[in-house]
């Protein structure tokens, strides 16, 4: 059985809203990279913004799964409904908006269980973001206490690397929830890392609530590392 996770008690609410705990300021295009998801319906307005993005070429993005599968769950009674129905949807970078052409889950994201379900979505947009340089993913080794930032609507959160374990074809990556961590809304944000003077993506971020339907939970963060298998 799939694991639910929490987004839908971000509603009319300003994107800044309930970003992570322990949070501080990101410098003005630091990541900008990091940009925001929409639903485009009028019927369901309280639901503008629901889940962060990340942009890893001029036309695409990853988020979390669960962000689209719940959504179209939840208001449509149909998890595909926002991968048959792309034009639902738009993604915000810097104050500009672009539309979906197509999205796409990991191949295991409906078939395997646990975190073996890959929690990934592929969203391709209909024109380029300009003049925003996509997040280049970490190639390095997943070590031990790894310093990382999370990173989600213009802020960020220091956090560290507790582990990195394989599941199925999933690599699922724990950080230290003890200070910093995810809230509501947060899904689909990027962990990243220093890399020289480059941030680099080492996974996607994801907030769950145990069905306990709090903005934020003081535990350990689940991100899903970023090079899916779609």
């Amino acid at each position: 059985m799939k694991k639910y996770f929490f987004i839908l008690l971000i509603t009319a609410v300003s994107t800044s809203c309930f970003a992570f705990y322990g949070k501080v300021t990101s410098q003005n295009g630091e990541m900008n990279f990091v940009g925001s998801l929409h639903l485009r319906d009028q019927e369901n307005a309280n639901y503008n913004f629901f889940c962060s993005v990340v942009l890893i070429s001029p036309t695409k993005v990853l988020t979390a799964g669960h962000c689209i599968e719940g959504l179209g769950r939840n208001l449509y009674d149909d998890v595909y409904f926002l991968k048959a129905h792309p034009e639902f949807l738009r993604v915000g970078f810097s104050g500009k908006y672009y539309g979906v052409k197509s999205v796409h889950f990991t191949r295991s994201y409906f078939e395997a269980s646990g975190r073996a379900s890959e929690d990934l979505v592929l969203i391709e947009l209909k024109t380029s973001v300009p003049n925003i340089s996509p997040a280049q993913f970490f190639t390095g080794n997943y070590t031990t206490n790894l310093e990382m930032y999370m990173a989600a609507k213009g802020v960020k959160a220091k956090t560290k690397l507790l582990t990195a374990k394989r599941h199925g074809e999933a690599i699922v990556l724990e950080t230290d929830g003890s200070v910093n961590g995810t809230c509501g809304g947060d899904s689909g944000g990027a962990l990243l890392t220093r890399v020289g003077n480059t941030w680099a993506l080492v996974g996607i971020l994801m907030f769950d609530d145990d069905g306990e339907n709090q903005i934020c939970v003081r535990r350990n963060t689940i991100s899903y590392g970023p090079r899916g298998h779609f």
